[in-house]
Formats: C-alpha cells, sequence, structure tokens
C-alpha cells in the first residue's frame, strides 16, 4: 500500500500550476502532524509564503490555520491565537464557514493552554453557535466533542461528558461510524478518568469496532492503547501488554516512530511489573534508537530515566548511572530551552496585548475627536491644531510610560534568568567532571593493602567528592527554585493566572510585585506589618498587583533623593474589608497638587510620567466598591490609604462559568 505522504510529496515535485502547489503544501501539513511536527510546521510555512507570494487568499486562510494548529502543538499558544483569528477572518469573508468554525475552536484551544479559561470558552461557544447556525449536524458534533474536552481539561467531568453524549446522539443520528469511534473514545476517556471502568471498556471497545470496521488501523491502535492503559491502571498486566503489543505491530505497519516510541514505553513498563526486565530494556533501547533517529530530546530524556531505572533492577549500576546522567543533561538542556521558549511566549503574547490596547487606545482617541471636531469647527483653525497637538502629547507620554515600563521589566527578568541559569550551569559542570569509581585501585587496595590505610584513603576521597556533588546539586535546586519563583510572580500579574477572579492573598501578591520592581527598590528599605499572613480578599491578582505596583513606583520616585529612603506597608482587616496603607518619608506632594492627583494626565514629575497611573489605580478600586484616600507633608512624606471589601460581587465585567 502506497504511503499516501510519499505519494503526496512526489505529487509536489511535479505539478505545475502554483495555487494546486499551495494545496498540496497544505495537505502535506496536514498529514505530517501526525508524525513529524517539525516537518507540519515547515510545510506550512512554505505554503504561507507562496500563497502571499502568488495573493491566493483561500490557500493563505489555510496555511493560516493549519500552521496555528501545528504551533499549537509545538507549545506556541499565542502564535496559534493570532495565526487562527486571522485565518476565521478570512474563512468568513470567503464564506467558508466550516473552516471558520475550526479556526475558531483552534483559537479557544490556544486560549485554554495560555490558561485564559474565559476567552477559551467564549471562542468554542462562538464555534458551536456558528455550527448550529449552519445546520450541520456533523460540525455541531464536533463542537459538542470540543467542549466536552474543554470541561474535562478544568475537571469539570460530569459537565464534559454531557457534551460527548450529546455528540454521540447526533453522530448516531446521522450514521456518521467515524464520529460515534470518536465520541465512544472520549467517553472512554472520561469514565477511565473517573474510575468507571466497566464503562470505559465498553466505550473504548465500541470505538474499537467501528474503527476496524472502517479500516482505520492507526485509530484502531490508538483506542488499543487506550484500553492497555486503563488495564494498567486495574493492574491487570497481561491484558495491558495484549493491548499495547497489538497497538505497537499496527503502528509499526504504518511506520508511525512517535506512536511505535509510546507503545514501546508502554510494554516496557508493563514488563517491569512482570518481573522481565531484560525484555523491557529491548522495548526501551528500540524506542531510544527510534526517539534519537527524529531528534526528540524530550523522549530521548525521559527514555534514558526509564533505562536507568531497568539497569538498576538488572543490578547494572554503573550502565543505569551512565543513563541517569544522559537524562540530567538532557534535562538541563531542555530547561534552559523551555526557558527561552516561555520568555519568547511572554514576548510575543505582551505584544499581542500591547496591539490591543493601542486598538482601544485609538478608537477611543478617534471617539474623542470626532466630538471635539464639532466643538473646533465653530473656533478658529489654530485652536484645532493646538487641541490635535495636546492629544497627540498625551498619547506619547502613555506609550513611552508603556515601553519604559516593559523595558524595565524585561531587564528585571533577563537578570533574574541569567542569574538563575549561572546557578545551574557551574554546579552541574562540578557534578559532570566527577571522577568515575575507581574499580581496579579498589582491587589494588584489597590485594596489597594489608593495614587498610590506602582503602582507606581513597573511601575518604570519593566522600570528600560526594558532598561535594551534594553540594552541587542543592545549587541547582536553588536556582531552579528561583528561577521558578520569577515565573510564578510573572503570571500572578500579568501571566494567565492574573485574570482569574478569586480569593487572592494580598501580602503574597505585595512581595512578588516587590521582587518585579527589585531594581528600583535596591536602595530602599521595605517594612511590612501585616495583620496576619494570608490576608485574602476577592479581586483579581492581576488588578491588585497593579495597584501595589503603582504604589511602588510613586513612593519609590519620592524617596530618588533620601539617603534613608524607607517604604512602610501596613495590611489589616477593617469594616469588612482590608485597609492598605503606603507610607514613605519621601520629600512629600505640595498641598496644590493633591486635589488633582487623580486627575488623568495629571503628574507630579517633570518627565516620563503620562499622569495615568493613579487613575488607574482609583478606577479599579473603586469598581470594587473600594476607596483611596491620600495624606503628604512637605519633608516629612506621602501616605496612600486604600479600603478594599472582603467579597465584593458587582463586578459586572467579570466572567463566572
Amino acid at each position: 500500500m502506497t504511503d499516501p505522504i510519499q505519494h503526496l510529496e512526489q505529487k509536489l515535485e511535479t505539478v505545475t500550476r502554483e495555487a494546486e502547489r499551495v494545496d498540496l503544501l497544505n495537505d502535506l501539513t496536514k498529514a505530517w502532524a501526525t508524525r513529524s511536527i517539525d516537518k507540519a510546521a515547515m510545510y506550512a510555512q512554505k505554503a504561507l509564503e507562496l500563497a502571499e507570494q502568488i495573493n491566493y487568499p483561500f490557500g493563505f486562510a489555510v496555511a493560516l490555520y493549519r500552521g496555528g494548529a501545528v504551533s499549537f502543538y509545538q507549545g506556541y499558544a499565542t502564535k496559534t491565537i493570532q495565526q487562527c483569528q486571522r485565518a476565521c477572518e478570512m474563512f468568513k469573508e470567503l464564506g467558508e464557514a466550516e473552516l471558520m468554525i475550526e479556526s475558531l475552536q483552534y483559537t479557544g484551544n490556544g486560549y485554554m493552554e495560555l490558561g485564559d479559561h474565559e476567552k477559551a470558552l467564549d471562542y468554542l461557544i462562538q464555534a458551536l453557535r456558528a455550527a448550529e447556525e449552519l445546520g450541520d449536524k456533523s460540525i455541531i458534533a464536533k463542537c459538542l466533542n470540543t467542549l466536552g474536552n474543554f470541561y474535562n481539561e478544568i475537571r469539570q467531568r460530569e459537565r464534559g461528558m454531557k457534551y460527548h453524549q450529546q455528540a454521540l446522539q447526533l453522530y448516531q443520528e446521522i450514521g456518521d461510524h467515524d464520529g460515534i469511534a470518536v465520541a465512544q473514545t472520549n467517553l472512554g476517556i472520561g469514565y477511565t478518568q473517573c474510575e468507571q471502568y466497566d464503562q470505559a471498556v465498553e466505550a473504548f471497545t465500541t470505538a474499537l469496532h467501528y474503527y476496524e470496521e472502517m479500516g482505520q488501523t492507526l485509530r484502531a491502535a490508538q483506542v488499543m492503547n487506550n484500553l492497555g492503559f486503563l488495564y494498567k491502571r486495574q493492574e491487570q498486566w497481561d491484558t495491558a501488554l495484549e493491548y499495547f503489543n497489538r497497538s505497537l505491530d499496527i503502528k509499526t505497519q504504518h511506520h508511525d516512530q512517535r506512536g511505535m516510541i509510546h507503545s514501546l514505553m508502554n510494554k516496557s513498563e508493563i514488563l517491569n511489573n512482570l518481573g522481565q526486565p531484560e525484555t523491557a530494556l529491548e522495548n526501551q533501547l528500540t524506542a531510544l534508537r527510534l526517539a534519537e533517529e527524529l531528534s526528540l530530546k524530550s523522549m530521548i530524556a525521559n527514555i534514558n530515566y526509564n533505562i536507568a531505572h531497568t539497569y538498576t533492577m538488572l543490578g547494572d549500576h554503573k550502565t543505569a548511572y551512565q543513563s541517569l546522567l544522559k537524562y540530567v543533561e538532557l534535562n538541563r538542556e531542555l530547561t534552559s530551552e523551555d526557558m527561552r521558549k516561555k520568555l519568547a511566549e511572554m514576548e510575543t503574547q505582551n505584544e499581542l496585548e500591547r496591539k490591543e490596547r493601542e486598538t482601544e487606545l485609538y478608537r477611543l482617541k478617534n471617539v474623542e475627536l470626532a466630538r471635539l471636531n464639532e466643538e473646533l469647527e465653530k473656533t478658529n483653525q489654530s485652536l484645532i491644531e493646538t487641541q490635535l497637538k495636546l492629544v497627540e502629547s498625551q498619547a506619547q507620554r502613555i506609550q513611552a510610560e508603556k515601553l519604559a515600563t516593559l523595558g524595565e521589566l524585561a531587564g528585571v527578568i533577563a537578570h533574574e534568568v541569567n542569574n538563575a541559569l549561572s546557578g545551574i550551569m557551574v554546579p552541574n559542570e562540578i557534578i559532570l567532571n566527577t571522577p568515575e569509581l575507581d574499580r581496579d585501585k579498589i582491587w589494588q587496595c584489597w590485594e596489597s593493602d594489608e593495614d587498610g590505610s590506602l582503602l582507606e584513603a581513597y573511601l575518604d576521597q570519593r566522600e570528600k567528592e560526594f558532598r561535594r556533588v551534594k553540594s552541587a546539586a542543592d545549587m541547582i535546586r536553588t536556582a531552579a527554585k528561583r528561577a521558578a519563583h520569577v515565573v510564578d510572580d510573572l503570571q500572578n500579574l500579568i501571566g494567565g493566572r492574573s485574570r482569574q477572579l478569586g480569593p487572592v492573598n494580598l501580602c503574597q501578591v505585595f512581595r512578588s510585585a516587590c521582587r518585579l520592581q527589585k531594581q528600583r527598590l535596591e536602595r530602599i528599605t521595605i517594612i511590612e506589618e501585616f495583620e496576619c499572613d494570608p490576608l485574602e480578599i476577592v479581586i483579581t491578582s492581576g488588578e491588585v498587583g497593579q495597584i501595589f505596583m503603582h504604589l511602588l513606583v510613586n513612593a519609590s520616585d519620592a524617596l530618588q533623593e533620601q539617603k534613608s529612603a524607607i517604604i512602610t506597608v501596613r495590611m489589616y482587616r477593617q469594616a469588612n474589608g482590608v485597609q492598605i496603607e503606603c507610607a514613605d518619608n519621601g520629600r512629600g506632594i505640595p498641598p496644590d497638587h493633591l486635589e488633582h492627583l487623580f486627575d488623568p494626565f495629571f503628574s507630579t514629575k517633570t518627565r516620563d510620567g503620562s499622569g495615568l497611573g493613579l487613575t488607574a489605580v482609583k478606577r479599579i478600586i473603586e469598581e470594587y466598591g473600594g476607596s483611596i484616600d491620600v495624606q503628604s507633608e512637605i519633608g516629612v512624606g506621602t501616605t496612600f490609604s486604600v479600603w478594599l471589601p472582603t467579597d465584593h460581587k458587582g463586578k459586572g465585567r467579570v466572567f463566572h462559568l
């Protein structure tokens, strides 16, 4: 039987029409997605470039959509969102409803990966509404299945199962055997997660029957793999091994190397549990060879870890140690790559959010300009020019402050990550340079060292080397925790978690804000006077983080000329809420400035200030039903007092599932 990918690639070499070539590149993207995600990405990029070059809108939109899907499986969720949103708009203009719906679904999956469940659900519901409007039961069922997966992902499994059952009912009504098999597979996974194993076996067996009847052997192999996993959870090792073997045979016939690796590793785990480590090792070494052929670093690392375990079972501790060293080295490389990847993803996400904010700012600006134009037409041209210059100046001030804040934050992140990486690389070199056990010397001592002094000296030396390696490992763990704290602080203040409404520990968020302002606050003493820790209210961590960040920035600016600079932050419960006081011993604020302090664009700074920081703080606080006040004395200092209710339920723009 001809390999479909080979057939498409042969056809690509002979095709002459450029539009047809784009279509073939898009088909190859889809075909390679299940085998090699890197090759799929390569074909998607080629299709995108060629479609743009020949001005082929449909092919360009398909390349965007499929490239976005590939980016999702590569872990680039923000890129998925950008490409699939653009593809969705193009498909809507081209009247391609089904592809538009699929683009909406992948956009939702992208937001799900970023932890923004509100936006994810919004796009998945949009897809379902569009499918219902189209009236195609098959597409409606696909959307229901995707919603079921969404609710399973957020651990609302009963709700997820209902969507899968609705999808199954629709597929049964239209006689779509492929859809029935998909829905039954999803139900089987749900039942497995709920430990309803009898129902899971029934669902998987039904799915397997349909796939075998339709000749879809690769999908049948995946269901067999699910059945193997199900029986493994129940410790029915022989039955699990039988399904993994059947799955492996099919994947081998189809040259599905990734699938073969997973089946081989599943088999090896079962064989180890059955007390057959020699056979398990053969499977693991075959999986390692396949993973190395595909350059799958993550898989190679995990396989080496499992090989080390199997060699330990066989009593070959030297080879186990060597495999474990390979795992550590690869894991170090992957950690570094993952950090760079996350930083790039954060930059892309920040750019996306910046563009959204700018779009909204320009929209508001245009609305305001339209109103001003009606009034300015009644006056002279010079007044019009003056007003326009004022608006432009304000926009530039806002943009300058945004860029300055982003630059400062990027500098903090780069500084902290570089310190963490240095703390990993140096001790890692110590570990790698530790000499192996000198067995010849031990035997030499055994044969000639009558009083045992030589052996004792060698053992003392090995003990010192062991303590040095342990110390290096502790240094690596400390550096890793430091990097994790930076990422956690960013997630709390600007990441996906920052937009989720719920109980927030004010003490924790304040400390995150301090760590992210570390360079600015370096010479300032921070005094915490907290009634208790944790001290919680219902809010989003991103918004309360903005409050702390702006208060700290204002206080640090006021302390620039102060030799003994101190910021004191008090937090205590008061009147069904929490009182926050941020006091500095800076230069103070002139009385005539105090009444305008919260006015938009009013700033006490001579430069680099847009005058929007405290306006934003006041807006956030008032949206939650809180209050803010300021007291200041020249030469003594300034105190901002904020009160926020413990639980405010009137914030209408927050989405609840």
